[in-house]
């Protein structure tokens, strides 16, 4: 093999990996950005169910319900 091929052939092993370590991060961004997601939505709902307890519990204290 001479110099230049085996310059070709580090180089398309380089961008090889390069695409490789690209595709992996790509993955580990969307798994985070799909945790994160669930984590918003499950505190949007347990901010409601908290929401709810707590009208409930107002308008059964408010003057005049008894």
């Amino acid at each position: 093999m001479t110099r230049p091929d085996l310059h070709l052939l580090r180089r398309g092993r380089c961008r090889r990996l390069a695409a490789l370590r690209l595709t992996t991060a790509r993955r580990r961004f969307e798994r985070s950005s799909l945790a994160l997601r669930k984590a918003a939505l499950d505190h949007i709902d347990r901010q409601a169910e908290i929401g709810s307890i707590l009208q409930a519990t107002l308008a059964r204290l408010a003057p005049g319900s008894l």
